[in-house]
């Protein structure tokens, strides 16, 4: 039998930045999945929410639990626990603005983390994320209600400039 796995909110709370950080000034977040990562590793393909942008080290780090940014090696823990794919559509992504939401994409893309939910402007909007579990496709569908823009607690929704670049429900 293939088993999928769906986790919830995958986010950096300043808490888990700061026990990350390394002596060196870099971050290591494998720490983070340890109570998890068996009951992961007993999954064919595991997928979840990142409930944060990859917006660079210059956007600023998470300071409080209102607008989200992690380091980029946050997906490297996130692809050794063996999560394969995200949702990237989720009321934190435009919490460093449109540019981090870029960015997290292009981040995405480059560490070979499959997403969805959010898009490149004038990139294509496939209806869903398709990956196989066997002799099984399945299809994942990623849409949020809105997005808090800046971290600021408005809401936001990714219209006008922005349209097109994030799936909305309606």
């Amino acid at each position: 039998m293939k088993k999928i796995t769906f986790l919830g909110d995958i986010m950096i709370e300043p808490p888990v930045l700061k026990a990350a950080k390394q002596p060196c000034g870099r971050y290591n977040f494998d720490g983070v999945f340890d109570r998890v990562r068996g009951l992961l590793a007993k999954s064919d393909y595991v997928v979840g929410n990142l409930e944060t942008p990859l917006a660079g080290p210059e956007a600023g780090y998470t300071r409080n639990h209102l607008g989200f940014n992690a380091p980029d090696s946050y997906v490297d823990a996130c692809l050794k626990a063996g999560i394969k794919m995200v949702s990237t559509a989720n009321n934190h992504t435009f919490d460093r603005g449109y540019e981090g939401m870029i960015r997290t994409i292009k981040v995405l893309d480059e560490k070979g983390m499959g997403h969805a939910g959010s898009y490149l402007p004038g990139e294509e909007r496939p209806e869903a994320f398709y990956f196989e579990v066997g002799d099984t496709k399945c299809a994942v569908i990623c849409y949020t209600y809105g997005t808090n823009h800046g971290g600021s607690g408005g809401q936001c929704l990714a219209e006008g400039e922005y349209a097109g670049t994030v799936n909305l429900l309606r």
